[in-house]
């Protein structure tokens, strides 16, 4: 068996330093979005060791410092409260697992009990129960995995990552302690002890990376190991990423805060476009009604005046029918229409037609009564 084939152990320990690489932790871990690398076919076969109990990563740590005495102070044992510093190490991911050669050795049930028991003797001090959550990626990724995410309180209910993970060789003899724990009655063999790069290759390595990803890797972290460099670049790539979401939040809210103004003025201009042309109609009605009252009265009169002409000369040709139609128009028309050009009221167009009908079938009626007439005397004669 090569080299490469060889079962191993892994272990991975990255410090999670703000809430924003908490809430990518949490939506990694638990598949909540979208993760490159990630098969989301085969997510059904992950298992949650220890949960949240429905809260984020965010907020168990919220709750873990609300019950810190450090930080909350105790005033009957003398003890002040205290503010999370700045620069403190929020968050522990612990990552244990093996290679993918190791699969058909592992008895997957038992290592991921003895891995939780493997963190807590290692990571919880003073009884405390330091583990926010555990998960299982099995199936979906390269290799079998788990994510252990560690709040680092000490005994005294504060944070101190360097307790756990700091100080010379630490992480060397966690990896040993988790190989000997998890894995080895197995048959997998530990990682490479002290697998270190030269210096020469982690400058390369670091000045390839800056290039491939245009981030500026500072040379105390070239200085460390392809790790660091790795970390260092994770973290820079996650603070862009985070920049980028919340540009464009930023432009979304600007976006929609114009789309509602231009609506809004849309609005008022076709309020503005109704209100004009209300108004038109309001005007076009006014004049109607000022040309009625100028000019209808007028013409009635006026055709009026006519009847009355063409009746007297009737009367004047001796037809005597014709006086009960001047007598008409005296009585319904011409008075009341000099009466009512007194009247500054409106009068109804319909009335006006009504009388004018009147006057104009009293008139054919006429007509038709003495063409009877005439055809009687002629038949007579």
């Amino acid at each position: 068996m090569s080299y490469l084939n060889i079962p191993r152990s892994v272990l991975e320990i990255k410090k999670i330093k703000t809430m924003a690489r908490m809430d990518i932790r949490y939506n990694h871990d638990f598949r909540k979005s979208y993760c490159k690398g990630v098969d989301f076919s085969k997510s059904e076969s992950n298992k949650i060791l220890k949960d949240t109990e429905n809260l984020t990563l965010r907020e168990v740590f919220d709750d873990r410092i609300k019950g810190s005495t450090y930080y909350q102070g105790n005033k009957e044992k003398g003890i002040s409260r205290h503010k999370v510093a700045k620069n403190a190490v929020l968050g522990i991911d612990v990552i244990c697992g093996f290679s993918k050669e190791a699969m058909p050795l592992v008895n997957i049930d038992e290592w991921c009990k003895n891995t939780l028991e493997w963190a807590k003797n290692n990571f919880c001090e003073n009884n405390n129960d330091n583990i926010a959550y555990a998960v299982l990626h099995l199936e979906d990724e390269s290799t079998p995995h788990i994510h252990i995410v560690i709040i680092p309180l000490d005994r005294n209910g504060r944070l101190n990552a360097n307790k756990y993970i700091g100080g010379k060789g630490t992480f060397s003899k966690l990896q040993t302690s988790y190989h000997k724990e998890t894995l080895e009655k197995y048959g997998v063999e530990r990682g490479v002890k002290g697998s270190r790069a030269s210096q020469e290759t982690l400058r390369r390595f670091g000045a390839v990376l800056n290039k491939a990803i245009g981030i500026e890797i500072p040379k105390e972290i070239k200085a460390k190991s392809i790790e660091e460099i790795i970390e260092y670049a994770e973290e820079s790539l996650q603070d862009k990423e985070l920049q980028l979401i919340a540009m464009k939040n930023k432009h979304k809210e600007e976006m929609n805060i114009k789309n509602t103004e231009i609506y809004n003025m849309r609005r008022k201009l076709y309020g503005i476009e109704k209100a004009n042309e209300m108004i038109d109609e309001e005007i076009d009605k006014l004049n109607e009604t000022r040309e009625y009252k100028i000019n209808y009265p007028v013409e009635l009169a006026e055709s009026g005046s006519l009847l009355i002409k063409a009746m007297e000369n009737a009367r004047e040709d001796g037809d005597p029918d014709y006086d009960k139609v001047i007598t008409f128009l005296e009585r319904n028309y011409i008075k009341k229409i000099e009466k009512e050009n007194t009247k500054k009221d409106k009068i109804s167009i319909n009335e006006k037609k009504k009388r004018l009908s009147e006057i104009v079938n009293f008139i054919i009626d006429e007509d038709s009564l003495k063409k009877k007439k005439r055809q009687k005397q002629e038949k007579s004669l």
